[in-house]
């Protein structure tokens, strides 16, 4: 496990590329991105260590952006618990992102953790099932403000 305080992306993808053995992958704040999704992503180094390294177990402190975890779930494909911050006006794209039985990148992707999670938002999420791109065979359980889901 790597446990660290704030990483920036780039020091995330040197880290893998060093210890592509590390499994769970810890830390509180990812500073603001620079570089966009669409120019990172098509780096060789980015491309290999998304290949190599075998993290299946992420904890985001920090406050996470759709441009954050699409980067995350892109760079740790075998990801399979993801547990994450999400401030309510985001939270529809990213939970859309991450129950996207089509996106490849979050296939193994098993169990999701919101930290600080309303509740008002449930009923949102309930419509969001009924979309038809995304899984809808889940459970959820909120506890402490923090919403668990499964499949």
């Amino acid at each position: 496990m790597f446990e660290g305080s704030r990483l920036g992306f780039k020091e995330i993808i040197d880290l893998l590329d060093c210890a592509p053995q590390v499994c769970t992958l810890g830390f509180r704040s990812m500073p603001w991105l620079r570089e966009n999704y669409l120019s990172i992503e098509p780096s060789e180094k980015f491309r290999r260590v998304s290949e190599t390294n075998m993290v299946t177990h992420i904890i985001y402190r920090g406050e996470s952006t759709l441009d954050k975890v699409k980067l995350l779930v892109a760079l740790c494909p075998r990801i399979r618990h993801l547990s994450i911050y999400l401030e309510q006006t985001r939270e529809e794209s990213v939970v859309r992102l991450l129950l996207d039985r089509t996106n490849p990148n979050t296939c193994n992707l098993c169990s999701l953790c919101i930290r600080q999670f309303a509740t008002f938002w449930l009923d949102k999420l309930n419509h969001l099932r009924e979309s038809k791109s995304l899984l809808n065979d889940y459970t959820l359980k909120l506890i402490d403000s923090k919403l668990y889901l499964w499949w």
